[in-house]
């Protein structure tokens, strides 16, 4: 599955982050508990990277209607 509840994770499918990374599927923890809470496998979403030292992951979730943005990843086949 790409949503892991114990650790809050989530496996999500994104475009460029320009000067980051380059489009890929990453798995990243959500820090905030409600909006881990209201992701579901399939859902897009706006987000921000935060990165601090080694750590990162993504908050200031908003939910899209399209797939060109990032989007929680289904489970491998």
């Amino acid at each position: 599955m790409r949503l892991e509840p114990d650790g809050k994770l989530a496996t999500i499918r994104h475009q460029k982050i320009e000067g980051y990374m380059d489009a890929m599927t990453m798995t990243f923890p959500i820090k905030d508990p409600q909006e881990y809470g209201a992701l579901q496998i399939g859902n897009c979403i706006d987000g921000t990277v935060f990165v601090q030292g080694d750590n990162l992951w993504v908050g200031e979730i908003k939910h899209t209607n399209t797939s060109s943005d990032a989007c929680v990843a289904p489970p491998s086949p």
